[in-house]
């Protein structure tokens, strides 16, 4: 982890740091992972260490992000309308539609876990309800912890759903097959489980989050909107990324603001980089300012001590 992780780590008294040997520091230096940090660790973790912070966090990085997502609906209890009605509207949702509709709960659970791609998100059901495309907008580019399960019993606590108030409550959850919870207690304590409560009990209350929109941080500030006029602080690698983002989401760079004043005055492409005094200055010539550095915090203290605001912000990931 970065030092700033590890100092959240240490804010909120995170268990990870009780177990000896379980975290490694990372150095960075301006922005990239120091070579010191890459040496002596395991081959299936070098893919993880990228050169800067945007080529880390973007949605085009599987290793991150989730590649898709399955359904397992448990409907043993269902009548055939029921069945057929959930499954064929939830068909148009997910990538995986995968049915338990008889026999012992375990055994179907177990093999709809390994149907399709393992690396996908699978979430599941045994109460009909009805999945918004919202589910795919808001997980699709969240990063989520693999170790997780969020999870709700009332579906009027999950806003993923269409009509909740309609559907009767059951368990509905998302978890990943790699969960450590699940390697834990093994392959007979899944098939042999009675029910999803059984499963749900391989993990431990502080990794058991709510199922809804309200897990993901900052999303107003990370998004990219359509139709707006940014003024993009940071013009070096991932400014130019950032420019790609903005031009392909249908929204337009004003100017580059850059700390460097070697690069006021040049250009970006074809857009000019000017000194982040202008900020203020150029105010009714854009919506937001986007940050697009590593640097974004120290620059994000700079912009609010001149007077704007979080609502005027953006950052670029």
């Amino acid at each position: 982890v970065s030092p700033t992780m590890y100092k959240k780590l240490q804010e909120i008294g995170s268990p990870k740091l009780k177990k000896e040997g379980s975290i490694n520091l990372v150095k960075i230096e301006n922005g990239v992972i120091a070579e010191e940090s890459k040496r002596g660790a395991k081959e299936v973790r070098k893919e993880l260490f990228y050169d800067s912070f945007v080529s880390r966090f973007n949605n085009e990085r599987s290793i991150l992000f989730p590649e898709g997502f399955d359904l397992i609906v448990d409907c043993r209890n269902w009548d055939e309308g029921t069945k057929n009605e959930c499954v064929s509207k939830n068909e148009k949702i997910f990538d995986n539609v995968t049915v338990i509709e008889s026999g012992d709960f375990g055994d179907g659970f177990y093999h709809a876990l390994y149907r399709g791609n393992t690396s996908h998100q699978k979430v599941f059901i045994d109460t009909p309800a009805v999945f918004s495309d919202i589910l795919k907008q808001t997980f699709s580019d969240t990063v989520i912890n693999p170790g997780t399960l969020h999870y709700c019993c009332d579906p009027k606590d999950c806003d993923l759903i269409q009509e909740a108030d309609r559907v009767k409550s059951g368990n509905i959850a998302m978890f990943s097959v790699n969960a450590n919870a699940l390697k834990r207690i093994g392959r007979d304590s899944v098939l042999n489980a009675k029910d999803f409560e059984e499963i749900k009990k391989a993990w431990s209350d502080d990794k058991v989050i709510a199922f809804n929109t309200s897990i993901v941080e900052d999303t107003g500030r990370v998004r990219l909107k359509k139709g707006v006029k940014y003024a993009v602080y940071g013009a070096g690698r991932t400014g130019e990324a950032a420019k790609e983002k903005i031009s392909s989401a249908g929204s337009e760079i004003v100017f580059f603001v850059d700390s460097d004043e070697t690069k006021w005055g040049s250009f970006l492409g074809d857009i000019e980089i000017i000194s982040p005094d202008m900020l203020t200055e150029r105010k009714n010539d854009y919506d937001q300012v986007m940050i697009a550095s590593t640097f974004y915090k120290e620059i994000l203290d700079r912009i609010v001590a001149q007077g704007f605001s979080e609502e005027d912000i953006a950052i670029f990931e």
